[in-house]
């Protein structure tokens, strides 16, 4: 003979969730009755305590709290060091590949001040985007810079067209 239960919502994003449980009392010699296995739903239950604890063991989990929290605690401890374990990291390949040439080095700084690789670094496509928004930039504030010579209208022009040269910049970046 199996019962259904329904748990209680605790939460309004929890969806019901059916439990079947097995209901059929056990006999016990020493005390020469049939004893309830109904499962009861601690709510008040400590962390090292489980959730169901079967009726006739509650008195054995109530009595041995201690050991319960020193298995809980290590568990805990399992966790933590399994978790550590995890943080160290693993050693690095052997081969390394330099993503601008694609070609194996041994020493990175030595590599990076080779004649191939300072070639195709300028070669890059971003490079060359990278420039062109740079030469843009020079020139535009070149522009502005050339249309007043006295400094005071030079910091006027500066102050009212800030928001300008932010809007164009970002135009241009966009561009690309």
């Amino acid at each position: 003979m199996s019962y259904k239960f329904i748990l209680s919502n605790k939460n309004q994003y929890q969806k019901d969730r059916n439990v079947n449980i097995d209901y059929s009392p056990v006999f016990n010699i020493q005390l020469q009755q049939k004893l309830n296995i109904f499962p009861i739903f601690n709510e008040d239950h400590q962390v090292t305590t489980p959730g169901f604890i079967i009726e006739y063991e509650k008195p054995a989990y109530e009595s041995n709290l201690n050991y319960h929290q020193q298995l809980f605690n290590q568990k805990i401890e399992q966790i933590k060091i399994k978790n550590k374990q995890l943080l160290i990291p693993k050693p690095k390949h052997r081969v390394q590949i330099c993503s601008v040439c694609k070609t194996k080095y041994t020493d990175y700084l030595t590599h990076t001040q080779s004649n191939q690789h300072k070639k195709l670094f300028l070669s890059s496509p971003y490079i060359k985007k990278i420039e062109k928004i740079q030469n843009d930039l020079n020139q535009q504030l070149s522009n502005y810079n050339s249309q007043s010579t006295d400094t005071e209208d030079a910091s006027l022009l500066e102050q009212t067209n800030r928001k300008k040269i932010k809007v164009e910049i970002s135009q241009m970046i966009s561009n690309y």
